[in-house]
């Protein structure tokens, strides 16, 4: 069992950082401020999509290696 969790490591660090992107978005949320400038940290949507097409694509190069 710990031989399987050794193997998708990466694959379950690069997910978890993507939750981490995608809920601190929603948590911080966005503001109109004075000027009627939209603040919102929108950096990081694409840096959870990266790191969610990372684990996938470190998913399937764990299938496909096996």
């Amino acid at each position: 069992m710990k031989e399987n969790i050794q193997k998708y490591r990466v694959t379950i660090l690069f997910f978890s950082i993507s939750l981490i992107c995608y809920v601190s978005f929603y948590i911080i949320g966005s503001e109109i401020d004075k000027d009627g400038y939209l603040k919102e940290p929108f950096g990081l949507i694409p840096i959870g999509a990266l790191f969610f097409f990372a684990s996938i694509m470190s998913f399937a190069w764990i299938k496909i290696k096996k």
